[in-house]
């Protein structure tokens, strides 16, 4: 497990770009509502930029309302369920 933390919500990582095959691996991450006071939503996926692209567009039917977000953690992982399992224990 290889763990990252950025404190930039529009910067993921500057190992991390768009169009590469070292992005599209699993990863658990926590967004902060920068408008809601203690509201944190913890999720995994496996391209991280799109997935945070979706939830600052409103995409994401679960983090809207809660716009803008700030990433503000985020772990690699080797395996999904790995990345899931980290996920659930975080929730």
């Amino acid at each position: 497990m290889v763990e990252r933390r950025t404190e930039n919500p529009c910067v993921v990582s500057p190992i991390l770009t768009l169009g590469t095959s070292k992005n599209i691996v699993p990863f658990t991450y926590i967004l902060k509502s920068l408008n809601t006071n203690n509201w944190h939503y913890v999720d995994s996926c496996r391209i991280i930029e799109n997935r945070f692209k979706q939830h600052q567009k409103g995409s994401v039917k679960s983090t809207k309302s809660k716009r803008p977000l700030e990433l503000i953690y985020f772990e690699e992982f080797e395996t999904a369920t790995e990345a899931r399992k980290r996920e659930l224990f975080l929730k």
